[in-house]
C-alpha cells in the first residue's frame, strides 16, 4: 500500500462519438504534464470510466487511452441496464 493520498478521477462517457471527441478533444489536455501526469506522481490515482460494456472495445482503439492506461490504472464500470 502506498504512503500517497488515494485518488479517482471518475467520468462517464459511452458512445463511439462521444468517446472519439473525447480522446481527441479533452484526453490531450488531461494528459499534459501539469495535470494527471503531475497528479498521478503525487498520488496514488486511478482512473474510473463509466460506460457501456460494448464501448470498451472503442476505448481501445484511442491512442490517448493507451497512453492514459501507461499512466496510472483505468477501471471501467459498467452502467448496461
Amino acid at each position: 500500500m502506498s504512503d500517497k493520498q488515494r485518488v479517482r478521477f471518475l467520468t462517464a462517457i459511452w458512445g463511439q462519438r462521444y468517446i472519439e471527441e473525447f480522446a481527441r478533444v479533452s484526453l490531450p489536455s488531461f494528459l499534459a504534464a501539469g495535470n494527471l501526469p503531475f497528479l498521478a506522481q503525487a498520488t496514488d490515482l486511478e482512473i474510473v470510466v463509466l460506460t457501456s460494456e460494448k464501448s470498451v472495445e472503442i476505448f481501445q482503439r484511442e491512442p490517448a487511452f493507451k497512453a492514459l492506461e501507461e499512466l496510472c490504472p483505468l477501471k471501467f464500470i459498467f452502467i448496461d441496464d
